[in-house]
């Protein structure tokens, strides 16, 4: 898993910043899957070789970032406000 002994590692320390680094992992998870860190290379950025491939990846990144924690105050504040207009 992707992540795994990071999030570990912060779970083990009791950083606050945990929810954050999940949410910034969501979308290396959706696209490297279960690859392991240590087996990415410069050629696995182009293992993507089509256009359902790249539109694909992109609809799980952009899907991964809606589902992620707000990462700083300016994402907080945009997602009250959306909150807000739909109440």
């Amino acid at each position: 898993m992707w992540g795994g002994a990071l999030v570990l590692d912060y779970q083990n320390n009791g950083r606050r910043a945990l929810d954050t680094l999940k949410g910034r992992l969501r979308p290396l998870r959706a696209f490297f899957g279960d690859e392991r860190a240590l087996d990415i290379t410069g050629k696995s950025r182009y293992r993507i070789v089509n256009e359902d491939d790249i539109e694909r990846a992109l609809a799980q990144t952009q899907e991964a970032i809606k589902q992620a924690p707000p990462s700083n105050l300016t994402d907080l504040v945009e997602a009250r406000q959306a909150r807000d207009a739909k109440a």
